[in-house]
């Protein structure tokens, strides 16, 4: 029996560490795999609940993630992680109280955690706060400049504040230390297209290109711009070009000929 449970415990370690490399390598479907083996081993497993919680968030699954993390904190109301990303699921909803409310529960267990900056920064941003916003965004930047969720929420202060440039240029910074990160590509890119920036908007989508060669959703969004802007040769050459890149398969060849119908009719 006692060797069993140690070999179940190290069952669960391994599917654990696996699912981890898998899960910071981008391969969330081998990720969540060895995490649901985690599970079969340990049910009461919190990162493996908290992990599965992350992927379900990466794939835009909310209410998912949202049971995954509750479930967390749940079953271990100490898990931080947990508390705060249930804050920013709140707030996605809308629900900035108990966004502030998953940050203080947070804070009760663990005041100083980096990552709870960030969240303490949006909810004094919904509230427009912006001082506050700021103040805390720059405590996190400062313990971490790497920190994405920090870096966004002081460029969201700084568009609030009327200084667009000072955000790019905090974007960039951190597009610099995370250089494989998308999140702040399209903050970028939403940022210079509110101010009428289309050129410096087409830069940073060739750049996601270059980043996710082969995610066909960067040029088709490239392609709707310019279609959007009356650039139709424009958004026909980033078509094409998916399409000798082999990226898109059909999708990519539908929207080239959706494209061509509107342009030239069926004649």
């Amino acid at each position: 029996l006692v060797a069993a449970c140690g070999g179940g415990e190290q069952r669960e370690a391994k599917y654990l560490q696996r699912g981890k490399v898998l899960f910071e390598q981008g391969d969330f479907v081998k990720a969540e795999l060895e995490f649901r083996n985690v599970l079969q081993v340990n049910p009461d497993s919190a990162d493996a609940q908290y992990y599965l919680g992350l992927i379900a968030e990466q794939e835009g699954d909310w209410q998912q993630a949202f049971a995954r993390f509750r479930q967390v904190t749940e079953r271990k109301p100490d898990f931080v992680p947990a508390h705060i990303r249930l804050g920013h699921l709140y707030l996605l909803a809308g629900d900035v109280d108990r966004a502030d409310q998953a940050a203080s529960a947070a804070a009760r267990l663990e005041p100083d955690a980096t990552d709870l900056y960030p969240l303490r920064a949006a909810v004094f941003l919904r509230r427009d706060q912006l001082a506050q916003a700021r103040e805390q965004a720059e405590k996190a930047l400062a313990r971490a400049p790497e920190h994405i969720p920090a870096a966004i929420a002081l460029a969201s202060v700084q568009v609030r504040e009327g200084a667009a440039d000072q955000a790019i240029a905090t974007l960039d910074r951190s597009i610099a230390r995370n250089r494989g990160n998308i999140s702040l590509r399209l903050m970028k890119i939403k940022i210079n297209l509110e101010r009428g920036r289309l050129d410096d908007a087409v830069v940073t989508y060739r750049d996601l290109m270059t980043v996710q060669p082969a995610v066909f959703a960067h040029r088709a969004a490239l392609a709707q711009l310019f279609l959007s802007r009356g650039r139709v040769g424009e958004a026909e050459a980033v078509l094409r070009e998916a399409i000798a890149a082999q990226v898109g398969g059909e999708q990519a060849k539908l929207a080239l000929v959706d494209l061509l119908v509107h342009r030239d009719g069926l004649a």
